[in-house]
């Protein structure tokens, strides 16, 4: 950082500061975690009240302190029996975890309680002496990104022993919230993002930070200096904390085509993820379009700043999460859409390599068309010619002095290098970031080599597709579907294996035909592929392939409506998902951060919640352990009984193999198959050579 901007960044966090600061962790002289017994229905959630657990050994009176210091008292005798079958769950998975026996007692404001045999034991006395852990009260009742709101009453600081900077963020009902937090020093424009510097500087983490500049679809600050992430966690550690305590981290990377899209969107809110899972979850904002990805050959502006930025937050996680109670050495990263590719890239890149121990891909396009320039990296050469020139144009930076276009473009408007309708939203093989053309899935050593979660939507490609016109036939939709493919598509619609549907509506019949082509030549295909070929040469230790067959399309993301909208009758208002519907792009979304809360959608029905609960306990279980299936010992301490029953009737979720591709088909209830479409993909003949013998071929 030069100077100047050392200075402005300080004087700028110098008007953060708080006059009067809240309490800080060292004050409580204790770890603290939060204990919520989360079943994810939103309309149940004022029903169950929150706690403090502060995991020291305290005597009462520095119990009583402590608790004061947070702005809370002691738990009383009668809230611990009123509210057992909320604090039983949350003890027993203490013990469970191994941080206190299971008979360990905990101060009372007038007694203690002790874990008995599945119940809980209050004795109403404070006599003697001893250190005991203490149950505190926890009064903040915001449950939602609009509700859960920072107040003197709820604040909290915590000291960053490897930045050196403190952070204040504050609780909610559910998690300890720590938002905008700079994870790199203000980025010039294509210039490479470094790890912020914040020693001694207190920063106020409790409200999202500017998001990048983009098309704009939403409300909010945007702005160049954009880099910041945010903390949910259930758990803050004491220094010196056992590392065995610290939980396993999820870092969230946002999609949106690599054009817009923002770490603050209140769908990936993280306190269902970390009350219900017992992780931290980490959501990360990344410079987009032009701004992000553009490169012009010849000159210092090399492209890939996006995908840097999302290392440079893996660098600070690395370096800063256990403050947070997070493990480093335990950290997924998890994308969808263009985050998947992401994913995908950040698992082919050399600099990204040591940075994360497991990887979620989820829709991550691949194949044909759109899809294509997420899977396969173009050159530098090639990115101009498609998108660089564009926006040479648009910003009138044209000339024949590339040190002029240079300049020209680090003083255009920002706007102007977005809003161009060939933006550069391109990862491209710029010799350091990314170094080979595609991932690489046959060769060990050339990806991380890292347990994946992997998988798509049933009908992914239904919202990047034109709704057909009224009398369009079978040749013109399938010719629409494979664009850059006119042969092909010929080919595929001579064949039997894409049979045109038949619903009685013509236009619906044609569109449902290029979804199932278009879902399998830009998602499925070759995401099966890279699974079975990856896991066959030894290239990802362990493999997990998924497909959501049940969805719930976002309110705020539902081109095409109603398709992905399963349709309402007088019985199921909300949706009747027994009647046909597509399960689209995005529509897993709610599902694994629980975020129909955030909306206040009615449920569709009883079975919406229980599937919430199943998918946020597989993908929080592959977090912790890096195998979705939860140990069964883990859901009956948590008294997770709807996770246990459904599991008990479908199984274990089984790997891929060498000797076998199994796809977990992700409904009410779950079940497995085999990869599908097989005959289909290698009917769409997709660029599978560097795959070897992959799936499709089989």
């Amino acid at each position: 950082m030069t100077g100047l901007r050392l200075l402005v960044a300080i004087c700028c966090l110098a008007l953060v500061v708080r006059s009067a600061p809240p309490p800080a962790l060292a004050d409580v002289n204790s770890s603290i975690t939060l204990l919520f017994q989360n079943n994810l229905d939103y309309t149940d959630d004022a029903n169950h009240p929150s706690f403090l657990l502060l995991e020291s050994p305290l005597s009462h009176s520095a119990a009583l302190s402590a608790c004061a210091e947070l702005n809370e008292t002691l738990l009383s005798a009668a809230s611990a029996e009123r509210y057992s079958t909320d604090l039983v769950p949350q003890l027993q998975y203490a013990a469970y975890r191994g941080d206190f026996p299971l008979t360990q007692a905990f101060w009372l404001a007038d007694g203690t309680a002790r874990m008995n045999f599945g119940s809980l034991g209050v004795l109403r006395s404070t006599s003697g002496d001893q250190a005991l852990p203490a149950l505190c009260t926890q009064s903040a009742a915001g449950t939602t990104n609009s509700t859960s709101v920072p107040e003197a009453s709820n604040m909290l600081s915590v000291h960053g022993s490897h930045s050196g900077a403190t952070y204040t963020g504050f609780r909610d009902h559910k998690s300890f919230r720590f938002l905008g937090i700079p994870y790199a020093d203000p980025p010039a424009r294509f210039a490479y993002s470094s790890v912020a510097q914040a020693r001694g500087l207190h920063l106020d983490a409790t409200s999202y930070g500017a998001q990048c500049v983009q098309l704009v679809f939403a409300s909010g600050t945007y702005s160049e200096d954009c880099l910041f992430l945010n903390v949910f966690t259930p758990h803050l550690p004491a220094p010196g904390e056992a590392p065995h305590k610290l939980r396993p981290v999820l870092v969230w990377i946002h999609g949106g085509a690599y054009a817009i899209g923002t770490a603050a969107d209140k769908t990936f809110d993280g306190g269902n993820l970390a009350s219900r899972g017992d992780i931290v979850l980490v959501t990360i904002n990344y410079r987009l379009s032009s701004l992000g990805f553009l490169a012009i050959p010849g000159t210092s502006i090399k492209g890939n700043y996006g995908i840097a930025d999302q290392i440079t937050a893996l660098q600070w996680v690395k370096e800063n999460i256990q403050t947070f109670g997070g493990d480093p050495s335990r950290v997924t990263i998890y994308g969808q859409s263009a985050g998947g590719s992401s994913v995908r890239a950040l698992l082919s890149s050399p600099k990204a390599r040591g940075l994360f121990a497991a990887a979620i891909p989820a829709s991550s396009p691949g194949g044909y068309d759109v899809g294509s320039t997420y899977s396969d990296y173009m050159t530098p050469a090639q990115e101009f010619t498609l998108a660089g020139q564009a926006v040479l144009d648009a910003t009138n930076c044209t000339s024949t002095d590339l040190a002029a276009e240079v300049a020209c473009l680090k003083a255009a408007p920002a706007a102007s290098l977005v809003n161009v309708a060939s933006a550069a939203l391109y990862v491209i093989v710029d010799g350091t970031y990314i170094t080979t053309s595609e991932l690489n899935v046959t060769a060990p050593g050339k990806a991380a080599h890292v347990p994946v979660l992997w998988g798509t939507m049933a009908d992914d490609s239904a919202v990047l597709l034109a709704f057909p016109p009224p009398g369009t036939n079978r040749t013109a939709a399938i010719a629409a579907a494979l664009p850059s493919e006119p042969d092909l598509a010929a080919l595929v619609d001579q064949s039997a294996l894409f049979p045109t549907p038949s619903t009685g509506n013509a236009s619906l019949d044609m569109f449902n035909l290029t979804v199932r082509i278009a879902t399998d030549a830009q998602f499925r295909c070759l995401d099966q592929a890279t699974v079975h070929s990856a896991v066959r040469h030894g290239v990802l230790p362990t493999a997990f392939y998924y497909q959501f067959d049940r969805s719930w399309q976002q309110v705020n993301y539902d081109p095409n409506a109603p398709v992905c909208d399963a349709p309402p009758t007088a019985a199921h208002p909300a949706g009747d998902l027994s009647l046909p519907y597509l399960r689209c792009h995005s529509g897993e979304l709610w599902y694994v951060f629980g975020s129909m809360g955030q909306f206040g959608t009615a449920y569709r029905d009883a079975q919406d919640v229980t599937f919430t609960q199943l998918v946020m306990d597989y993908w929080t279980s592959f977090v912790r352990t890096h195998d979705p299936n939860p140990d069964v010992l883990y859901l009956h301490a948590r008294n997770y009984s709807e996770t246990v029953e459904v599991l008990a009737g479908s199984g274990r979720w089984e790997p891929v193999t060498a000797a076998k591709d199994v796809l977990q088909r992700l409904n009410w209830p779950p079940s497995q198959s085999s990869f599908l479409e097989l005959e289909q993909c290698a009917l769409l003949r997709l660029p599978v050579s560097y795959y070897d013998s992959a799936a499709s071929s089989k």
